[in-house]
């Protein structure tokens, strides 16, 4: 393969560049790492080149073609660690010096009120899709994970309620969550033991109101009303008459949500506290789904300007939307738009492709109650873009992407792969104030939390751009303590 490529540059009148070498080593201990896997990507689904290194953790790859590279090194034990290079015609790299970050882990045991273990039991990461793991016969449980600033919890194997003596109160087990806690590269933390406590629980009752023709498949589901941040959410059937009862709820606020399994069935929302006793005669509303209709102008009225192919998407913004809780919408000649099927729920609009018009207000929507009206969007033209750049030096750059935040309202992330010459660029971007973020670990970093978001601003390069113009900016690759300590606070 590599003979074939060789071949392929000079019949392009290249000369292939003749080496790359290095050294890959353990981050926190300095020392090589032997039999990590180093592929060379040119955007093939198989690497043009491959190989692995050795035993003194070095490497060497021979009459590589000149090009563009992804450099994708893996490890049992290590984070996956990714770069970008460009290899150049007849001139070689060596020195290469390419640093693994060994996992970090948390071990402990669960138990029960009464000390004994709890075999099953769900132990996540919050906020961390996939950061998650099953307690073993003893109790015993194992998370890995990168370093970082975590909140970890703990979750019952079963939710079942129970009574300790006939007609004692009803109780069950709940959820706990640990402080936050700081890990290191390679760090392990023993001892983070979580204790599930019983607790006495209560019955919430209720009506739909109104209430349809009975229909099958509705459920209430009660879930924290914290963001969603505690599983173990309760849920009731409702019954023939319309009455729905939710067994099993500790003390807390809540958020009561009717849940339609077809798009064709009603959903609603409302709010319940529970104390010391059941909460009845609770009032559920029962919304049918809705045609959401509106009228988009331009700011400029004085101005001809053409809705022609100007499409809006509604989007939802709750933690746990209902299915098929938004469509698409496209402005008809005279401005009007229609969102058909619509559910109840908070909604973000925006435009389904980027072009010179953007929206200028009224892009966001509360439909926990239904529609109250026709809704007005105000559209403007003339976006503008940034041209940025990563700060750099030596050849090899890790793989990044740019993050685009606006500096206020709502986070409306988008993203741009950062080249191997460490240059990134965002078109259509509505005149405003920005902030830009270059980031290796985006997959781990909730950019949609608002809480995060405001912890991270400071960190990010702030730029103004300019009614068709351009902004520039010049980043710099986020601290990984600087991203696991604002994960931390927005996770409090």
């Amino acid at each position: 393969m590599w003979r074939a490529a060789w071949i392929a540059s000079l019949a392009a009148g290249l000369l292939p560049a003749q080496v790359f070498e290095g050294l890959v080593r353990d981050s926190v201990t300095g020392q090589p790492v032997p039999k990590a896997s180093i592929q060379l990507m040119r955007g093939e689904k198989q690497p043009a080149y491959s190989g692995t290194t050795k035993p003194d953790g070095t490497f060497r790859f021979e009459e590589i073609a000149p090009g563009d590279y992804r450099i994708d090194i893996r490890r049992p034990g290590y984070a996956d660690a990714a770069l970008v290079s460009r290899f150049t015609a007849g001139k070689d790299v060596t020195g290469a010096a390419i640093d693994l970050e060994p996992w970090a882990s948390v071990t402990g045991r669960v138990t029960d009120a009464d000390g004994d273990p709890v075999p099953g039991a769900q132990v996540l990461v919050i906020d961390r899709p996939g950061a998650t793991t099953e307690t073993g016969a003893h109790g015993e449980y194992r998370l890995r994970l990168v370093a970082g600033r975590y909140s970890i919890a703990a979750h019952p194997s079963d939710y079942s309620v129970f009574a300790e003596e006939p007609g004692g109160p009803e109780m069950r087990s709940v959820d706990v969550i640990h402080p936050p806690l700081d890990l290191g590269p390679g760090q392990h933390i023993d001892g983070i033991d979580f204790r599930l406590p019983t607790v006495v629980t209560y019955h919430v009752r209720g009506w739909l109101r109104p209430y349809p023709t009975p229909q099958e498949n509705l459920f209430v589901i009660a879930r924290i009303r914290n963001g969603g941040r505690s599983p173990g959410a309760r849920s009731g059937p409702v019954h023939k008459d319309g009455s729905f009862e939710v067994v099993g709820m500790p003390p807390g606020s809540y958020s009561l949500e009717l849940y339609p399994h077809l798009s064709s069935r009603p959903s609603g929302k409302t709010a319940v506290d529970v104390a010391d006793r059941d909460v009845n005669g609770v009032t559920l509303p029962a919304i049918q789904p809705f045609d959401l209709k509106g009228r988009a102008r331009f700011e400029d009225d004085a101005v001809p300007q053409s809705f022609d192919g100007v499409k809006l998407h509604l989007e939802s913004l709750d933690p746990f939307p209902f299915a098929s809780s938004g469509s698409d919408a496209s402005l008809e000649p005279d401005g009007t738009f229609q969102f058909r099927n619509v559910r109840v729920g908070e909604f973000a609009v925006t435009l389904a492709s980027q072009s010179d018009i953007y929206l200028k207000s009224g892009n966001r929507i509360d439909l926990s109650n239904g529609p109250s009206g026709e809704m007005e969007i105000v559209l403007g033209t003339g976006t503008g873009e940034i041209e940025g750049n990563l700060d750099r030096s030596g050849v090899l750059l890790p793989a990044a992407t740019a993050v685009l935040l606006p500096a206020e309202g709502p986070a409306r992330v988008r993203t741009s792969e950062i080249d191997v010459s460490g240059r990134f660029r965002f078109r259509f971007v509505p005149p405003g104030k920005y902030f830009v973020f270059a980031s290796t670990r985006l997959d781990r970093e909730p950019w949609n939390d608002m809480s995060f978001v405001e912890q991270m601003k400071e960190q990010g390069v702030a730029v103004d751009v300019p009614k068709k113009g351009t902004a520039h900016a010049a980043v710099k690759i986020l601290a990984t303590d600087a991203v696991a300590r604002a994960i931390g606070l927005a996770g409090q």
